[in-house]
């Protein structure tokens, strides 16, 4: 038997708020034994300074196209890890979410897209991928300093599996993003469970279809 424990908080008022933080406390009790061994690893102690860094970082361009033309309107900005077991962000992202350093992994994926934004063209559209929890726990005129350094045309993504208990906490954060310019598009929109009052309450600018 697996048992994970969380103390809910008053807000959570609904039942899915309650299950999705169970699911945390759960996945953390699960992985608690596997990280107390992998604690001192050398290779994985390596990996997070190298995320914490950026030197374990690099950015990739995806161009997104019209399809009445297949001109090239815009593209996104991911981000990739060092080549072999966690290269694929889901994965070096996941190690940083066990050990803590979510948020600042996440913004250093941020800068280092924007490092590679700067040889784009100025005129074009470029997305970049945020978690909802980045965009809580950074301070807003920090986010929108870095959004807007370039000049450039951003559209910011959250995806919808990631939209997990009460949507309107990112309000405002979003709200001083769209003042500034940024435009929001929610990734994925399909795949998570019960979100669409959430997508319906963040109204953003784009859906990207799971």
């Amino acid at each position: 038997v697996s048992v994970g424990v969380v103390a809910a908080p008053w807000e959570a008022t609904r039942v899915d708020d309650v299950l999705a933080l169970g699911r945390v406390a759960l996945r953390q009790t699960q992985a608690a034994s596997s990280l107390s061994e992998a604690e001192d690893d050398p290779e994985l102690v390596a990996l997070c300074d190298r995320l914490l860094s950026g030197a374990g970082l690099r950015c990739v361009a995806l161009p997104i196209v019209a399809v009445e033309d297949e001109a090239v309107v815009g593209y996104e900005l991911p981000t990739r890890g060092q080549d072999g077991l966690f290269e694929a962000p889901e994965e070096f992202l996941r190690v940083a979410r066990e050990r803590g350093i979510l948020t600042s992994v996440d913004l250093r994926c941020l800068r280092c897209c924007l490092h590679e934004a700067e040889s784009l063209d100025p005129q074009t559209r470029i997305h970049l991928n945020l978690f909802p929890s980045t965009l809580v726990d950074t301070p807003a005129d920090e986010l929108v300093a870095l959004l807007t350094g370039l000049g450039m045309s951003i559209c910011l993504e959250l995806s919808e599996e990631q939209l997990v208990g009460d949507a309107s906490a990112l309000l405002a954060r979003l709200a001083a993003l769209r003042n500034a310019g940024v435009k929001l598009a929610v990734d994925d929109v399909g795949k998570g469970r019960d979100t669409l009052e959430s997508v319906m309450l963040l109204e953003p600018d784009v859906l990207k279809l799971d």
